[in-house]
This record gives structure tokens, sequence and C-alpha cells, in this order.
């Protein structure tokens, strides 16, 4: 698409799926405070796409709404943003980045890593960081779906004893493995 810029009413509450999908020209976007949820693949393949102002209301991104949004390098989520779902950012290559309102009770940006408030999920690494290794934080116990997703840089993730234990035990319960004596 030939797409550059585009001006959004104020009353929009939410960008459809697909929306706007393989603008490849578009460079910035700013959603008005009205948008609440930004539906699956909304931006994907936006790949000139510097940057996207988000509006104070988000609540929602869809599966893969950024995905392949090449040249977006950091992304801000308001107080209002309640969920994220899973693979939002894989291919977008540049992407540094996720930082949160100090103020959203739900989410935090550690160093640019986006966790749940009381960091007990890992949601999102930026695929562009360009870290070889990754400590995740300590008290983590669950990585949210495709969290690491096409990162190229990382070599090696140091897990914390808390996901250990708690991958450990949901294999167990589930029967994955045979019931094992743990020593810690």
């Amino acid at each position: 698409s030939s797409l550059c810029t585009i001006t959004l009413s104020e009353n929009l509450e939410y960008i459809g799926m697909f929306a706007f999908e393989w603008c490849n020209k578009l460079q910035s976007i700013s959603l008005p405070n009205s948008v609440q949820i930004i539906e699956r693949n909304a931006f994907a393949a936006c790949e000139s796409m510097q940057s996207i102002s988000i509006g104070n209301n988000l609540q929602s991104i869809g599966m893969a709404a950024f995905q392949a949004c090449r040249s977006l390098e950091t992304i801000h989520l308001p107080k209002s943003f309640a969920h994220l779902d899973y693979s939002v950012f894989p291919l977008s290559d540049m992407l540094q980045s996720i930082t949160v309102d100090k103020e959203n009770p739900f989410f935090t940006s550690v160093n640019g890593v986006l966790y749940t408030k009381n960091h007990h999920k890992l949601m999102a690494y930026p695929c562009g960081r360009l870290d070889e290794t990754y400590t995740v934080l300590e008290g983590v116990e669950e990585l949210h779906y495709g969290a690491f997703e096409t990162n190229m840089y990382l070599q090696e993730i140091i897990l914390p004893l808390s996901l250990v234990v708690q991958s450990l035990w949901q294999m167990i319960l589930r029967r994955v493995l045979p019931p094992l004596s743990m020593v810690i």
C-alpha cells in the first residue's frame, strides 16, 4: 500500500483485524485516546513504521498486531493497558524497548522488557535487543507464549529457580514427568 499518513477519528474505539496490514510506507501513527483495542494483525508488516503514539485508554493488543514492524524501536503502553495477546511483536527486528506507564496496575517494564506487575510472568522480550545473554528476574514463574520469539541475538537465557521449580511442578502434575524428589 502507498498509504503514508492516517488521521483517525477521535471517536474510534478499536483498530480492527488486518486494518493497516502491509501499509509499507506508513512511518508513524497517533492513536486517539478513544482507542481501547488493537486487534490481531492490525499493523502487521508496516515495515516503515518507526513510531506509534498510543492513547491513554488502550486496554488490549491482539496477536501479531505489530508483527514485522521492522522499523519500530520502542512502544509505550498506557496506565489503562490490561491485556497482551501472545506473539504481538514477532519479526519487529528493531524493537529495543517496551515501556509501561508507572501507574499501570497490570504490567511493568524492567529495562525495556515487559513483565506482569508482580514479576511472576515475563510477557515480552523485544526481538531487536542486542543482548547475547539475558537473566530472567527471580520470582518469575511463567514465560508468556512467544516471549522471546524471533530475537536473533540471544544465545543464552538464564532462568531463575522460581521458574524452573514451577515448570517442573506443572509437568509432574500433568504427569509429563514421573514424580521427582527435589532438594532445593
